[in-house]
């Protein structure tokens, strides 16, 4: 008797999903262990006065690789390493030990834990990205021990990285950005909205920031859509933190305490824009601003990230 025929196995197809019209998008990451993702990230620091005139402004270039190591239970691992650094404007190409810290990440990788949403949770084997910190300095030490200033700075560069709630921060950055939106619920026509604590930079409790996550564009046919986040302190909130702060460092430092003229009045608004792709489910373009002001003078950052 002939064997059976069987029909020949299919293979799955996973479609990217697109929301239906007037509905709530949750925005999920869909990764594979093996992909990887270079990212081109250019951010500027400038300083400005009462007046809005730029005292300084300092740019640096950042090259990225993104690769997804493992998918976990409870989400995915990132490999995040810096690929190359380049300082740009308003650095002195005469200050060697000045671009050497800016480029002191070049080389460094960190390996970056995300939910199953995508959202950022915290670093994993930190040891690993803390000693090759500590072979940074170790080597700007050697190249530049002649040079009694930067040896003083170097002390200081080594108590930072071995203080992991000042450097990590720093470190993951860019991915703590990167990864900002992942897990919201946003709804077509109402939006999101967020809140989070901004750091105080009086050293007092975090500033309540309150903000809004909308959809400018869902692109069906492209399968993408363009978000807008604004969010910004309250400014009574605020103050009352600023002048809690500054009572307790008069305190401390036996000083008489500030009156409310002396309160500066602090405000602190940010604003993203960003481009989804939900055939791979990653962020192609980000950019970012952030501005502070304490009455007197401020600062203003901006990032600009593409996804390669």
């Amino acid at each position: 008797m002939p064997p059976k025929k069987t029909a020949p196995a299919t293979k799955t197809v996973v479609k990217p999903y697109v929301p239906p019209a007037d509905t709530t998008i949750y925005v999920k990451a869909i990764f594979s262990p093996g992909d990887v993702k270079h990212l081109d990230y250019d951010k500027c620091h400038i300083r400005f006065n009462k007046t809005d005139s730029i005292i300084s402004r300092l740019c640096t270039h950042y090259s990225i690789t993104m690769h997804v190591e493992y998918k976990r239970t409870d989400g995915y691992t990132i490999l995040w390493h810096f690929d190359k650094i380049i300082p740009g404007a308003g650095f002195d190409r005469q200050s060697p030990f000045r671009n050497a810290i800016e480029k002191m990440m070049e080389g460094v990788e960190v390996e970056v834990m995300i939910d199953t949403a995508g959202a950022y949770v915290q670093t994993d084997n930190w040891f690993v990205t803390k000693n090759q910190l500590t072979h940074k300095i170790d080597s700007m030490k050697s190249v530049f021990k002649n040079d009694t200033t930067a040896q003083k700075y170097i002390k200081k560069l080594y108590a930072i990285v071995n203080t992991k709630d000042i450097i990590e921060p720093l470190v993951v950055e860019q991915a703590t950005l990167y990864f900002s939106v992942y897990g919201k619920y946003i709804n077509q026509k109402q939006g999101a909205h967020t809140s989070c604590g901004m750091v105080d930079i009086f050293g007092g409790d975090p500033f309540e920031a309150y903000g809004q996550i909308t959809i400018d564009t869902l692109n069906r046919k492209a399968k993408t859509m363009s978000l807008s986040w604004h969010q910004g302190v309250d400014k009574k909130e605020a103050h009352d933190i600023v002048k809690k702060a500054l009572n307790l460092q008069a305190r401390i430092n036996n000083r008489p305490l500030p009156t409310d003229a002396d309160i500066p009045q602090v405000d602190v608004y940010e604003d993203y824009k960003l481009s989804f792709n939900f055939r791979t489910t990653w962020f192609t373009h980000i950019t970012y601003s952030k501005v502070t002001t304490n009455g007197k003078a401020g600062e203003h950052d901006t990032i600009d990230m593409v996804l390669h």
